[in-house]
């Protein structure tokens, strides 16, 4: 009789699973990957909604512009911003028109001087 190789008729068991193991790290980066790219979408639609709001007020406006009469003043000895503005408009709040008086004369200090010409807004 001859003899047979049974390993060559029995069958061969098959490789057990191979299991996928992640370590901290590694769940880590398979969760942020995905959280990072959520972000950036989040991020990116909030961009462009408040560009969309501020667009819209950054339009001119179309109401018209109030033409500002001026009068030329002259500084007496003892005068500061202060009393200027009180002659040149009594009703409105001195500070308003010492704001305009300083834009008007491009003003870099506070400090005026006996004999200066000064342009002045005229009452409203």
């Amino acid at each position: 009789m001859s003899a047979v190789n049974l390993a060559a008729t029995r069958p061969v068991p098959a490789p057990p699973p191979v299991t996928l193991r992640l370590t901290r790290r590694g769940r880590v980066v398979l969760l942020g990957i995905p959280a990072v790219a959520a972000a950036m979408v989040v991020a990116l639609v909030a961009a462009a909604l408040l560009v969309g709001l501020f667009a819209n007020e950054a339009h001119a406006s179309t109401a018209p512009v109030e033409e500002v009469r001026t009068a030329a003043v002259t500084v007496l000895a003892g005068d500061s911003l202060w009393t200027v503005a009180r002659r040149s408009d009594p009703r409105r709040d001195p500070r308003d028109v010492i704001s305009d008086i300083v834009a008007l004369n491009e003003l870099h200090r506070g400090v005026v001087h006996p004999g200066q010409q000064l342009v002045v807004p005229l009452r409203r």
